[in-house]
């Protein structure tokens, strides 16, 4: 099945997990003042991306009950999240997405990646895809379509190490993992490899969401706890 917006995608996730999407734009004066200064020096597009993602943010985090504060980063730039919450953010050019939930015993990280929708330079194919992946790629899809599909393996990628923020993402690289997203577009397939197995608690499995709409491509995974079988 191929997504055909974005409430489509938000009806298949869990209870408690928001995403929202929006258009990146000036959105500083939605900021505390301890935001603004982190992107005071920065390039007018950097600062409308930062603001449109905070802003987005802020506003998923009301919806689930935080007390209002400023959000800054961490040593890493990544959001700093009050301790209750899982968030991840992420923009291109033209969108940002926030996607947001209350720390539980059952989530354990969250990921997502927003890419303007653009050809990949077929030059990066083998830097961002591993052999098998390539392999899969040609014997199933026509050449004129190579560099879209390489590119939503490249959102997907990207959200697998937001999500794995908190496990230790440190130096996991592209080939970390597999794709599949030949099978069902909206829901793709990770086999994680030695590097990200290791990392992953026994048993547990990302669960992917994938949305191409309009000039996006949108790519959310959620990593679950494993359950325990009954005794």
């Amino acid at each position: 099945m191929v997504l055909q917006n974005l409430a489509q995608l938000q009806s298949r996730l869990p209870e408690g997990v928001l995403l929202e999407l929006g258009k990146v734009h000036d959105a500083t004066s939605a900021l505390y003042a301890e935001e603004q200064a982190l992107v005071a020096k920065a390039v007018k597009s950097r600062r409308h991306e930062f603001s449109s993602a905070r802003a987005l943010a802020h506003q998923l985090l009301r919806q689930l009950g935080i007390p209002s504060a400023p959000l800054l980063c961490l040593e890493d730039r990544s959001p700093d999240w009050p301790p209750a919450i899982l968030g991840s953010l992420s923009h291109s050019r033209k969108q940002c997405a926030a996607l947001l939930a209350r720390k539980s015993e059952s989530l354990i990280g969250l990921g997502v990646d927003v890419e303007d929708h653009r050809p990949l330079k077929q030059n990066l194919f083998a830097e961002i895809l591993t052999h098998a992946e390539i392999v899969n790629m040609q014997a199933a899809l026509p050449e004129q379509e190579h560099a879209a599909h390489a590119l939503a393996i490249f959102g997907i990628k990207e959200a697998v190490f937001k999500a794995m923020h908190a496990l230790g993402n440190r130096g996991l690289g592209f080939h970390a993992m597999e794709v599949d997203v030949l099978k069902d577009k909206s829901r793709p397939i990770i086999s994680p490899l030695t590097d990200l197995q290791q990392r992953l608690p026994q048993g547990c499995t990302p669960e992917v969401h994938h949305l191409r709409q309009d000039e996006i491509l949108l790519s959310v995974v959620l990593l679950h706890r494993p359950t325990s079988p009954a005794s």
